[in-house]
């Protein structure tokens, strides 16, 4: 018999820390390597100084909902005046934009790589540039410095990938109204654009924002493409098949339907042909090859937009359980509904990423005045948009509101509107404390963007909302929340919540109580062996079942048994072979395993072996089996 062990591995996601770099020497630019797909983000504050935001000695790394918030305090800490609060004077905007060239041309990424964008926010000239730049001789003239680094930036490439350079203006206090200096301004904005398109001034400071939305919302979509799966009974060969995807409820008629996709079974070609998509579209085209999972059929359909080629987020439609099958069988003309359809059980939609890099230079200088915070704010949205596409469990999607499209739409404003609510409030079943069970707790506002809440982890998830109501909240998963996946039930936990990014995590205070020392299993047989009729979990010593199911010579999987947390031997009753007595045995490959507190599991037992695996964390009790002595046989080889 074949002996496997699977392991699941929770990914932490490395917590980024921001420093501020003022008059940033490094315009040679050693660069950085990277491996990992994804958005890439840097971003530098210029006044007289460049203030770099670095992670490590790393100007360009990863963003994801799990930690834009260092970002967005990055950019909150940006400012025209010193540690001493005076102003500090300067513009060194061709310094900042040719050393982020520099430093860009000395990186490398991903071959997947799609996209570079420089997005230059300026409300002026330069001033100071060529007392920052004694290594290159064209730094020393306005017109020469212009002109050199719009040539290295039209040069750049990437894996290919040439640079997308934006530059968006609006006349500041040294913008005086001379024709020539108003020519100058225009021609730094074309200078520092890769289009003329890309070139764009503003009159009103609130613009800049729009700005940045339009062009984070461009990479999103440049980076991120999903994949609807749908899973399904086997039909008959012939059969037609219609998968709406925006219907309330079943009643409705599936004609009505301004979405779904539509196709007909070929048991031959293992396929569904003559595939049609309305008011969608996929990659995968008129063809789609299923695959097998469970003894279902899936269809996976790639690269998922609307009808315009616009990404959809397919979480909303299965979240919603918006998706409805319906059949034409062979012989008949109507379409009807399949009832053995399981919406619950669906596959979660996968996110595919290819790696982009936005680069924001912000200029922070004097002349911007109070308007400073407005290119915050821009800034932060412009943060919010690309870190709302990535995420680190895209099934789950967490933060997001099921009806809307993260990554198109961040729904809060970083600048402004979390600070309007007051507070806001968590639903959780509060561990085994005294806050046992679900109710609503109101957090505490730390920061405009940044919300706590200490309490006992009671595992399953949580509701945010900004009133203390289930109308409107948004549900977080367990694997959403980060942090969870190391939490037991009981622990003293703080919940965080970042509503600019839809973002919830937990970090562990102390331990839980030491009453709360049990986890759970099921029990699976995947085949129907004669041999084996019962699996068990046995203690250390191999004296005593901990836990078992009788499936006689079937197969089938058990609901979730209580045992004692710590070490235990996946075991299987086998009966006399020839070979064998009849009696207990453990495999070699799955000997021992460590269940831990408040988590639950399944041991599973089939052709391919025995496995164990993590279910994820209970707050419901579970059946109790009772500790019977047993007699053990030599473990089977």
């Amino acid at each position: 018999m074949k002996k496997h062990l699977f392991f699941a591995f929770a990914m932490m996601t490395a917590l980024l820390f921001a420093s501020c770099e003022g008059n940033d020497p490094s315009h040679s630019g050693k660069g950085e390597s990277h491996s990992e797909s994804g958005m890439y983000i840097g971003i530098t504050g210029f006044n007289k100084h460049l203030y770099t935001y670095t992670s490590g000695a790393d100007r360009f790394n990863l963003v994801t909902k799990n930690n834009a918030d260092v970002y967005y305090s990055f950019v909150n800490s940006l400012s025209s005046k010193d540690e001493k609060g005076d102003i500090i004077v300067g513009t060194a905007l061709y310094y900042t934009f040719d050393n982020t060239i520099t430093y860009l041309a000395n990186s490398k990424f991903p071959n997947d790589l799609t996209n570079i964008s420089i997005i230059t926010f300026t409300d002026g000239l330069d001033q100071g540039s060529a007392s920052l730049d004694n290594e290159n001789e064209y730094a020393q003239r306005t017109d020469t410095y212009l002109e050199a680094i719009n040539k290295k930036m039209q040069k750049l490439t990437i894996n290919g990938v040439h640079v997308d350079a934006y530059a968006i203006g609006i006349r500041g206090n040294d913008v005086i109204e001379s024709d020539d200096i108003i020519r100058l301004f225009k021609n730094n904005l074309e200078k520092l654009s890769s289009k003329p398109e890309y070139a764009m001034e503003v009159t009103n400071i609130d613009d800049v924002n729009a700005k940045f939305k339009d062009i984070a919302e461009s990479l999103t979509k440049k980076s991120v493409s999903y994949v609807l799966s749908v899973k399904i009974p086997m039909p008959g060969d012939g059969t037609f098949e219609r998968f709406t995807l925006d219907l309330d409820n079943t009643a409705v008629d599936p004609n009505a339907s301004k979405m779904y996709i539509e196709g007909t079974y070929d048991r031959k070609k293992q396929a569904l042909v003559g595939v049609k998509y309305v008011g969608c579209n996929s990659s995968s085209g008129e063809e789609v090859k299923q695959r097998i999972e469970d003894g279902d059929v899936v269809f996976d359909f790639e690269n998922f937009t609307d009808a315009n080629g616009e990404p959809l987020n397919p979480e909303n439609i299965i979240r919603k359980k918006l998706i409805r099958q319906w059949n034409i069988y062979v012989g008949t003309t109507t379409l009807a509904p399949n009832i053995e359809f399981n919406q619950d059980n669906q596959p979660k939609p996968k996110v595919e990423k290819s790696t982009a890099v936005a680069v924001l230079l912000l200029d922070c200088s004097s002349s911007l005045g109070n308007d400073i915070a407005k290119v915050k704010k821009a800034a932060n949205n412009f943060i919010s948009i690309v870190a709302g596409s990535q995420t680190s469990d895209p099934g789950t999607d967490p933060g997001t509101d099921p009806g809307t499209d993260p990554g198109t739409d961040p729904g809060t404003d970083p600048g402004t509107d979390p600070s309007t609510n007051t507070t806001y409030y968590i639903k959780h079943p509060w561990g085994s404390g005294s806050d046992a069970s679900w109710a609503w707790k109101a957090m505490t506002k730390v920061t405009d963007t940044y919300y706590e809440y200490t309490g006992l982890w009671g595992g399953v998830g949580a509701n945010i909302n900004t009133k203390a109501s289930d109308t409107g909240a948004t549900w977080f998963e367990e694997s959403s929340i980060s942090g969870s996946s190391s939490l037991s039930i009981g622990d003293q936990v703080k919940f965080s919540y970042y509503p600019v990014i839809g973002s919830l995590k937990v970090t562990k205070i102390s331990g839980g109580s030491s009453s709360n020392n049990t986890a759970q299993v099921r029990f699976s047989k995947t085949s129907d062996w004669d041999l084996v009729t019962i699996l068990a979990i046995l203690n250390s010593e191999n004296t005593e079942i901990l836990a078992y199911h009788e499936f006689g010579t079937g197969s089938g999987t058990s609901s979730y048994y209580e045992i004692p947390a710590g070490e235990g031997h996946p075991s299987a009753y086998w009966l006399e072979d020839g070979e064998y007595d009849e009696g207990w045995y453990t495999w070699n490959d799955l000997d021992t395993y460590t269940f831990k507190a408040g988590k639950k599991y399944t041991y599973s037992l089939g052709n391919e072996g025995a496995t164990i695996t993590l279910d994820g964390s209970f707050s419901a009790p579970a059946q109790i089996v009772a500790h019977k002595p047993i007699r053990i046989h030599a473990s089977k080889k």
